[in-house]
């Protein structure tokens, strides 16, 4: 009578071995709150009495597929899981499926999101004339108060700005140029706007255009002309876009420069290039005034465009006078023969 019962509890035991349900101690958790766009979520949880698990995720049809390669066994009861997404780019759902020989049990579903500052508005490609002012702008939002850093791209890197007689405003939402140099011509600039959990992201880049006039026009006045010559002048530089331009003259006594207009003695006034024909000796004053198209950008990243002029002068050109015509020589009389 002994070994029979000792038998039957050993029946009675394997039997209730195979049919335990599975559960979960601890359901998943995610380890990283706060997660950063691109990082790695590490996922754990602790079961009891299963035998394995996988990873399933949610489909962009609703459905729920495994996630390739995350599966295991579990060979401990109580047993633990660890898995790790790496590199996450966009957010997702996710549920862990554990199970033995005889139940199945899924998790709730969990969503894991890559967090990051989102740009309401990037830094606009703006135009400015040399030695004005401009200034960039670019807003985020995010988890708390975000924090800015600008940044000049040169194509390949990014070199940090900081606050000096140059920039203003390195550290804010607004980077500020006091005097826009040509040598600024075609900057690029972009920000970088970080959370207070570290997570960050780089705005589009802004490009810089400068509006910029030779100071002078060509040529030199050593060049010296004669009373109705055709005369070109013209500028080295210029570059931006143009609203217009417009060539203009002092000549003589006249107290102030005004604009040419189109004639037999001027071709192309409004043009790049100035020809003036049969050129007087009184004509010795020039300049190329550009009205430049300015692009500002506001706080709010709306754009406001107006002008801004430059001239390029040159006087007092040396137009030598034609000498005066000789005097006919009166008839002779002669004698004698021839």
């Amino acid at each position: 009578m002994k070994k029979i019962f000792i038998t039957l509890l050993v029946l009675f035991s394997t039997s209730y071995g195979f049919t335990q349900n599975v559960t979960f101690i601890q359901p998943p958790t995610q380890t990283t709150p706060g997660m950063c766009y691109g990082g790695n979520q590490t996922v754990t949880a602790s079961t009891q009495n299963a035998t394995g698990f996988l990873v399933q995720v949610l489909n962009s049809q609703n459905n729920w597929e495994n996630y390739p390669g995350a599966e295991g066994l579990i060979d401990t009861n109580p047993g633990a899981i660890s898995y790790t997404f790496y590199g996450i780019s966009y957010a997702f759902a996710f549920r862990i499926r554990i199970f033995n020989a005889t139940d199945t049990l899924n998790s709730g579903p969990q969503t894991i999101t890559p967090n990051r500052p989102e740009f309401a508005f990037h830094p606009a490609d703006l135009m400015q004339c040399t030695g004005n002012a401009v200034k960039f702008y670019a807003s985020a939002t995010g988890n708390g108060n975000i924090s800015y850093q600008w940044y000049r791209f040169d194509g390949s890197t990014n070199h940090v700005l900081t606050n000096g007689s140059v920039y203003s405003g390195v550290g804010t939402n607004g980077l500020g140029i006091a005097s826009v140099a040509s040598s600024q011509h075609n900057y690029q600039f972009l920000v970088k706007a970080t959370d207070p959990n570290g997570c960050e992201n780089y705005s589009q880049t802004g490009k810089l255009t400068v509006n910029q006039l030779s100071t002078v026009v060509s040529p030199t006045t050593t060049q010296q002309y004669c009373e109705g010559d055709t005369v070109t002048f013209s500028v080295a530089t210029k570059i931006g876009e143009v609203s217009s331009q417009n060539w203009m003259k002092k000549f003589g006594s006249e107290p102030v420069y005004t604009n040419i207009t189109p004639s037999t003695h001027f071709s192309d006034p409004t043009g790049d290039i100035l020809k003036v024909f049969d050129i007087k000796p009184t004509e010795n004053n020039y300049r190329l005034r550009v009205n430049f198209v300015v692009k500002n950008q506001n706080a709010d990243g709306s754009i406001s465009t107006s002008i801004c002029t430059k001239d390029a002068t040159r006087a007092s050109y040396v137009i030598n006078p034609r000498p005066q015509k000789p005097s006919p020589i009166a008839d002779l009389e002669r004698c004698g023969s021839g």
